[in-house]
């Protein structure tokens, strides 16, 4: 776990993430592992991952995707039952329940293989989607 938050806000964090990747996906029509460079490259990673408070608690998923992506807001209305929801949530409880960063994890796991795992996955919990994952993961750092 990371050390950088209290671990009552990784509820939060994975309904951020969730929300972010579920309006990038499905209203601004991003490709999710497209999306998740982005998200990468734009250094609101390495914030997310430090548990910078502006992007944990301070602003929305959608406020965020809107940042990285550098777009407006487009209304829609967001479900968040998608698969593409679900996947953002456990990458984000994957991401702060290891050591690696979320590039590291996408390197070995990619969004779309995450997303392939929902059928099988999504209605478990969550620790056999971390046995999963941690089987396409390196040892630790």
């Amino acid at each position: 776990m990371s050390p950088n938050f209290n671990e009552l806000y990784l509820e939060n964090i994975s309904a951020v993430f969730g929300d972010m990747l579920n309006y990038a996906v499905n209203v601004c029509k991003e490709n999710g592992d497209e999306f998740l460079r982005k998200f990468i490259e734009s250094e609101i990673a390495q914030e997310f991952e430090r548990g910078n408070p502006k992007y944990i608690v301070g602003k929305s998923g959608i406020e965020i995707a809107m940042e990285v992506l550098a777009v407006d807001f487009q209304e829609n209305f967001l479900d968040n039952t998608t698969k593409e929801y679900w996947a953002a949530c456990v990458l984000a409880k994957l991401k702060f329940n290891t050591e690696f960063s979320f590039e590291e994890i996408l390197k070995h796991l990619p969004f779309s293989k995450i997303i392939e795992l929902y059928y099988p996955l999504h209605e478990a919990d969550i620790t056999n989607f971390f046995e999963v994952a941690r089987q396409r993961l390196p040892n630790p750092p």
